[in-house]
């Protein structure tokens, strides 16, 4: 995300002084939640920066999400609405799954650890996840790809799977459910992406233009 971002900023730059492409860029990074780069991209470029309640919040819990702090991120989700986690077993399940990423993460940052003292460790981490979620994998089939890769992770320390790309993977997916939430998902980001996408072609004619379809695509 920082390298597509930084991509970005390289194209603003030849754009000059398009205002109108820069804050729909701004608008496309804030509801994305991530607060230091648009306020890096607002003052870089000279665009006010608007902010709101909900917006803080979002940008709050995606930098919890950053640090690995899992119990503090539900308890900003319970403080918005506790029907954002109550009623919806997938992102519950994702939670408690990513607390025992967190879990694994640390495992595995030991050094010289033995091989009974490794096992052990893992059998713990396993025995936490069978005790909180056993019965929602039970129900939906749909967990089951989820927790194989979660168990390829622990046992396996994959070079596949990597700590800050699940916490970004988290923090877009709980974004993404708050926008909806609050119906600002389509009226909100749709609208950005599509202004973006649609103003391509004009300012393509004179100035060096980001191909926005395709790095969403990326996304």
């Amino acid at each position: 995300m920082q390298n597509n971002i930084k991509d970005i900023e390289n194209e603003s730059d030849s754009v000059g002084s398009n205002s109108v492409y820069n804050e729909m860029v701004l608008n496309f990074i804030s509801n994305l939640g991530y607060k230091d780069i648009s306020s890096l991209f607002s003052e870089e470029n000279q665009i006010k920066n608007e902010s709101s309640p909900m917006l803080e919040r979002r940008f709050k819990i995606r930098e919890i999400i950053e640090k690995g702090d899992i119990n503090n991120v539900i308890t900003e989700l319970n403080d918005i609405n506790v029907e954002l986690i109550d009623e919806n077993y997938y992102l519950y399940y994702l939670l408690i799954q990513h607390k025992a990423y967190e879990k694994a993460n640390k495992l595995h940052s030991i050094k010289n650890l033995d091989d009974k003292s490794k096992s052990k460790m893992i059998l713990k981490v396993i025995d936490y996840l069978k005790e909180e979620v056993n019965m929602i994998i039970e129900k939906y089939d749909e967990l089951h790809g989820l927790l194989e890769d979660f168990l390829e992770y622990l046992i396996f320390n994959s070079s596949n799977i990597k700590i800050e790309n699940k916490r970004k993977e988290l923090g877009d997916i709980i974004n993404k459910m708050i926008l909806e939430k609050y119906s600002l998902g389509e009226s909100e980001l749709e609208r950005v992406v599509k202004g973006i996408v649609s103003e391509e072609s004009t300012l393509s004619k004179t100035n060096k233009f980001i191909e926005f379809k395709k790095w969403i695509k990326r996304e």
